[in-house]
């Protein structure tokens, strides 16, 4: 399992934007119970919204640093 903390940069595994974690936390009863809830954008727009820890892969930055476990 990757450790993921607040500030890391991730993507999901189906593809996507670059999204940066702005919490990890529990989102249960409505939503994942290992969530992340991202921010990221497209242009000048905002997004965010609140995914599964297990749909995530660290993005190449972070494995070229060596921060994966």
């Amino acid at each position: 399992m990757v450790n993921l903390n607040k500030g890391d940069t991730v993507r999901l595994k189906s593809g996507g934007p670059l999204m940066t974690i702005q919490e990890l936390a529990s989102y249960e009863p409505t939503g994942p119970k290992d969530g992340a809830n991202f921010v990221w954008f497209d242009g000048k727009k905002k997004f965010e919204d609140v995914f599964d820890v297990a749909v995530l892969e660290i993005s190449d930055d972070k494995i070229k640093q060596g921060r994966i476990l």
